[in-house]
């Protein structure tokens, strides 16, 4: 018999998409808003193409053998909202190297910046997001940094362990604004079985005493799921079971809408009372 409590630990922010208003910032029909910017001694070019809906931006580039970086820069005028994100669909075919997304005033001297480092880019199109937590004060003179309104924005591949050379393109930079406030539902949970006085709900009460205790032989899968009613994010997945009755072999599954699925991690050989799971940049 089975103890299993989970815990989501390292709760970051909670976001209902719902009610998250998407503005587009660029979507990238007018190659001529963007000029290219590179440090001494790197080749590189832009270059429209065809994009998902429209036109993309390219940037083909060659490190060479020296350090250094690339990007494609415009002006951009951003006024930013109290909880917001930046989303950018992006693909290529790169080494890895840094991806930084930098937001400059309109003095030219404080920039704030995004970054994905050793980021290897995606064959296909995906859309890549910047949560208002990974955006960063890089530097500049401003006694003030926080991110209020920036005038200019650039697109930045910083060489890394991959250099060398290779293409990234761009499309649809947008801007969503998050709500102020949330409320977030009780989380339910249920379950394929479970004896009486061990019901699924236990598992989430907080209690040490209380537990979920599925039916079956021992050795059978079993299966408990937790809905939180709204997509939330979170970092982290600890698993705490009844002493001396760890499973060792199991799955986590994570979904947006409880039909369709997708498995986070697969755990074959697991110790231990208390089993943690760093999940980083999950949401579900």
């Amino acid at each position: 018999m089975r103890k299993l409590a989970a815990v989501l630990m390292l709760a970051l922010s909670q976001t209902t998409p719902a009610t998250a208003q998407e503005r587009a910032l660029d979507d990238f029909d007018d190659a001529s808003a963007w000029t290219l910017i590179a440090s001494d001694d790197v080749k590189a070019t832009l270059r429209q193409v065809d994009g998902e809906h429209g036109k993309a931006l390219c940037i083909d580039f060659d490190f060479g053998r020296v350090t250094g970086y690339v990007g494609a820069r415009r002006a951009l005028p951003i006024e930013f909202p109290a909880r917001y994100e930046l989303a950018l669909r992006a693909r290529g075919d790169a080494p890895p190297n840094a991806l930084q997304v930098k937001l400059v005033d309109a003095s030219g001297a404080n920039v704030w910046w995004g970054r994905k480092n050793e980021f290897r880019f995606p064959r296909d199109w995906q859309t890549l997001r910047f949560r208002q937590r990974d955006i960063d004060f890089a530097w500049g003179p401003t006694a003030d940094r926080a991110l209020r309104r920036t005038a200019a924005v650039e697109l930045v591949i910083a060489s890394g362990s991959g250099a060398g050379k290779g293409s990234v393109c761009f499309d649809r930079l947008a801007l969503r604004e998050l709500p102020a406030a949330v409320v977030l539902p009780k989380p339910t949970a249920t379950a394929g079985s479970f004896r009486a006085g061990h019901e699924p709900a236990n598992a989430l009460d907080g209690r040490p005493a209380s537990d979920w205790q599925p039916t079956g032989a021992r050795g059978t899968a079993a299966v408990w799921t937790a809905d939180y009613g709204v997509q939330r994010e979170f970092g982290a997945l600890a698993l705490r079971w009844r002493a001396g009755a760890a499973a060792s072999r199991y799955a986590i599954s994570v979904s947006d809408d409880g039909e369709r699925w997708r498995i986070a991690r697969r755990i074959e050989r697991a110790r231990g009372d208390v089993q943690a799971h760093w999940l980083p940049e999950s949401e579900a």
